[in-house]
């Protein structure tokens, strides 16, 4: 859960000022770099001062900030407490256009996914319907021309579920191969995007969770 953070104060305006854009000033310690890289990923921004508040880091609505210190007794500990104030900061809009972005190449795959089930079930029972067709002595009977048509009418309701999650996906395919493929493609995407910029660790969990069942669903629908 997201929590508000603490204005602290800014600097003046006579401090070099540094846009998630520009090239940032090199702290000389590596996890205030660290927590630096976090903060410009999130699209905040970073006024530069001298002595020993190195810096100051604030959010796209300058509403929240941290300073960035250059030394200290104990030096680690404000550089987490700065990756968290800015993983929790509910104004940044970076992370959530990430987020959403992921999502989005998520639901796609699990809507190709979706309708290369159904496309696979329409095509296993029309062959069980050709089969029925074949038997001649079989088809004759009233209770395997009932099977017939029974199957046949569940293969176009499968075909209709095929089309309207194609529909949902944006992008039609006439085998299931190749929807599997496309759906594989936007879970790769997904977890490249996982990768950048920093995301909060509770929905790094849920997404990389989510591509993981679909990509799981994909090796289980081309080796059925």
């Amino acid at each position: 859960m997201r929590t508000a953070c603490t204005s602290l104060g800014r600097s003046g305006d006579d401090v070099p000022e540094f846009a998630p854009t520009d090239k940032w000033p090199r702290h000389p310690k590596p996890w205030w770099r660290d927590a630096l890289d976090m903060a410009r990923d999130y699209g905040w921004s970073l006024t530069q001062i001298k002595g020993h508040g190195w810096g100051h880091i604030y959010c796209p609505a300058r509403s929240c900030d941290y300073p960035i210190y250059s030394s200290g007794t104990a030096p680690e500990g404000p550089a987490k407490t700065a990756r968290r104030k800015v993983e929790r900061c509910p104004h940044g809009t970076v992370a959530a256009e990430s987020v959403s972005h992921i999502e989005a190449l998520l639901t796609k795959a699990e809507r190709l996914i979706d309708a290369a089930d159904a496309l696979s079930l329409k095509n296993k029972l029309e062959r069980r319907a050709e089969l029925l067709d074949a038997a001649d002595d079989l088809v004759s009977q009233s209770a395997a021309w009932d099977e017939f048509g029974l199957l046949l009418a569940q293969a176009e309701d499968a075909e209709q579920e095929a089309a309207a999650a194609f529909a949902a996906a944006g992008e039609r395919h006439d085998a299931q191969a190749g929807a599997l493929d496309a759906a594989d493609g936007q879970v790769r995407s997904a977890r490249d995007a996982l990768q950048r910029p920093r995301l909060p660790s509770g929905e790094v969990k849920r997404l990389k969770g989510w591509a993981d069942e679909l990509r799981a669903r994909i090796v289980a629908a081309r080796s059925a």
